[in-house]
């Protein structure tokens, strides 16, 4: 199903570096995030099948320091990122 597409964990780190650090691909993945996707590595045959709704152009983005705390959360293995309706979206990995 198209809203179970996962990034993987090295395009996960890759996206939310850009997200926490470059106000450019910033600026780019608020305009268009399947290009900024593509830019960062994801592959075309994943970025495709995420939904259309979930690769709309956005008018806001959290702060740098909201992507910096999820960088490091999966980078500690705190937290799996997945795109769903609203990427990235973190999910706690509590108990496992």
């Amino acid at each position: 199903m198209a809203d179970d597409t996962v990034l993987d964990k090295p395009h996960a780190v890759a996206l939310l570096q850009k997200l926490s650090t470059d106000d450019k691909f910033r600026a780019d993945y608020m305009a268009n995030p399947r290009g900024a996707l593509l830019a960062v590595g994801v592959p075309a045959n994943t970025v495709s099948s995420f939904p259309d709704k979930a690769m709309a152009p956005m008018k806001t983005l959290a702060d740098k320091s909201v992507f910096a705390a999820a960088l490091a959360q999966v980078q500690a293995d705190l937290a799996d990122v997945c795109a769903c309706l609203k990427p990235p979206q973190i999910r706690f990995n509590f108990g496992s």
